[in-house]
């Protein structure tokens, strides 16, 4: 799914995205949590689309991102475009969302947030879009 309009500047977004994973970084993972605290994958994602890029929006959970947005294909991802993700819980459809950084590595919420290659077989086996 992608965010962005379409721009092909792509710097300030790498950009804000590295700046994010600094500021973010050793952050623990919390369930529900929103903070520098702890953050669970859509709270780190939402703080990301609102301190970094200013979208204006409410706490929004891993589904309702999934929503949002254009889909694109896989091989088309850009950074700053959301990646989901099923199966990482007991839980059917999107369970886990992450930020598209290129070169088939995301941004996400781990424990703690950190950079994570999308090549690896666990993340190629629970890919949803």
């Amino acid at each position: 799914m992608t965010i962005d309009g379409g721009s092909d500047d792509l710097i300030p977004v790498v950009a804000a995205l590295h700046d994010q994973m600094h500021t973010w970084q050793g952050t623990p993972y919390e369930w529900g949590g929103t903070e520098q605290s702890g953050v669970d994958c859509s709270g780190f994602v939402w703080r990301t689309l609102k301190d970094r890029f200013n979208l204006p929006m409410e706490r929004i959970t891993t589904r309702e991102l999934l929503h949002m947005g254009v889909r694109v294909n896989k091989r088309d991802l850009r950074p700053g475009d959301l990646v989901f993700f099923q199966g990482t819980y007991d839980t059917t459809g999107a369970s886990h969302v992450g930020i598209y950084v290129g070169n088939n590595m995301m941004l996400h919420c781990g424990d703690p947030i950190q950079y994570t290659s999308l090549n690896s077989s666990y993340w190629q086996s629970h890919f949803l879009a």
